[in-house]
């Protein structure tokens, strides 16, 4: 992360890139903790989808990113984010 916006290494994307959700993984954190971790991070908490291995926390819809626009970085141990070009 620099100047507080995210920078993908080894795929350009242009200034101003969102962070489209948050992702957690579940070996690393409860549900609650996830929830704090995203929190602290500065991201919403509010809504939570569930799969087999992570939290995801949606930050925008999808759909107001660009198609095929979308990567996924790390932040930090146990936490990645999917960013995208907004529209």
């Amino acid at each position: 992360m620099k100047d507080g916006k995210f920078i993908p290494t080894g795929r350009r994307f242009k200034k101003g890139s969102k962070v489209q959700s948050v992702i957690v993984n579940k070996n690393d954190f409860t549900e609650r903790k996830a929830r704090d971790k995203v929190k602290e991070l500065g991201f919403k908490s509010s809504k939570v989808d569930r799969t087999a291995n992570t939290f995801r926390f949606r930050q925008i819809d999808p759909s107001k990113c660009k198609q095929g626009q979308f990567a996924t970085i790390p932040i930090t141990n146990g936490v990645q984010a999917v960013i995208c070009e907004p529209i």
